[in-house]
């Protein structure tokens, strides 16, 4: 489940008796979000800390599921535009979880110096009774929230290291007790994992592909751009100046490598097609609206080992099973 999230959701919503817990059959997972609200006015050292906030946003994650709770990962890229709450965390709350850690990277100058820091929040959804616009019908109520601060000098930078600081708010975070681990009922068979296992690497194919893409809300428009990117305009230039995946629009459109695991049919078929390099001949559509789609390199897919894969496995097989029953 990856969806780009803003970074006002670092604005907690404060309860009130027009919220409610939502959703009703929420299941017991957190959703690991990692976003930025400010830089440096240094484009490179930004870049820097947005790298460094998605690997903390990884390491976390990781740790997380490592210690038995559930877990989704999803990551912002810096300078979207802010909405609250913006659609796809409606979708995230929707999709039954019921929390989300946020992880959020700020930085700039105070009276003591140039500082960067990290506020992490964990956050519950709320429906909001009072709301008469759907993107605004789920809220946010604050469960705990700390900040971590540094200066931003030569040293602290060269001696910060993501996986420890990972491991601290980890620590920090399961400590404060907010987090629910799933129910012993949820506990999820050898045999069930290994099939998993095994239907997914059949599903990802012997192939991994590197990427680009640029998606619109419409036909029409993505017609449009792959148009101009064929007339000579680079389809990076293109991505940033009218993607609407906030996610991916300011790399370019790069979404990095990527096996055939959860694309749709339509989509697999059109970078197979386009490999090993080239522009997807027709804009495609997802479940989200329209794509154009690149294909950068191949190489082949080396798949994690069962063992290695066993925490996220049990993770995703107890949170497919919980929203099937809800839906019955």
């Amino acid at each position: 489940m990856m969806f780009a999230m803003s970074g006002a959701l670092a604005q907690v919503a404060v309860p009130s008796a027009a919220t409610v817990p939502y959703p009703d059959n929420a299941l017991r997972c957190e959703v690991v979000a990692g976003s930025m609200t400010g830089g440096f006015g240094d484009a490179r050292l930004t870049q820097v800390f947005a790298e460094t906030t998605r690997q903390i946003v990884d390491y976390l994650n990781q740790e997380l599921v490592g210690n038995g709770y559930d877990t989704e990962q999803v990551f912002t890229a810096p300078a979207e535009a802010s909405i609250t709450p913006p659609k796809a965390f409606v979708a995230v709350a929707r999709s039954h979880c019921s929390q989300m850690i946020q992880v959020v990277f700020h930085g700039g100058q105070d009276g003591q110096g140039p500082f960067f820091a990290y506020d992490v929040n964990v956050l519950h959804f709320a429906k909001n009774a009072a709301a008469t616009e759907a993107a605004r019908s789920v809220t946010t109520v604050g469960d705990w929230h700390k900040d971590y601060r540094y200066p931003l000098t030569k040293a602290q930078f060269d001696t910060f290291r993501t996986g420890l600081f990972a491991h601290v708010v980890a620590t920090d975070v399961m400590g404060s007790g907010v987090l629910p681990k799933p129910p012993a009922g949820a506990a999820i068979s050898d045999a069930q994992m290994r099939a998993e296992y095994d239907r997914r690497l059949a599903l990802a194919g012997n192939t991994e592909y590197h990427v680009r893409q640029i998606q619109f809300r419409t036909q029409a428009e993505a017609q449009a751009a792959l148009d101009r990117i064929r007339a000579g305009a680079a389809f990076e230039a293109v991505a940033r100046d009218v993607s609407v995946d906030g996610a991916t629009k300011n790399a370019g459109g790069d979404i990095g490598w990527r096996t055939q695991l959860n694309d749709t049919p339509e989509i697999a078929s059109a970078i197979r097609a386009a490999a090993p390099h080239g522009l997807v001949a027709t804009p495609v559509q997802s479940p989200v609206g329209w794509r154009v789609l690149e294909v950068i390199e191949v190489r082949p897919f080396i798949p994690a080992s069962f063992e290695s894969s066993r925490a996220q496995l049990a993770v995703s097989m107890r949170r497919q099973a919980t929203v099937a029953s809800s839906q019955n």
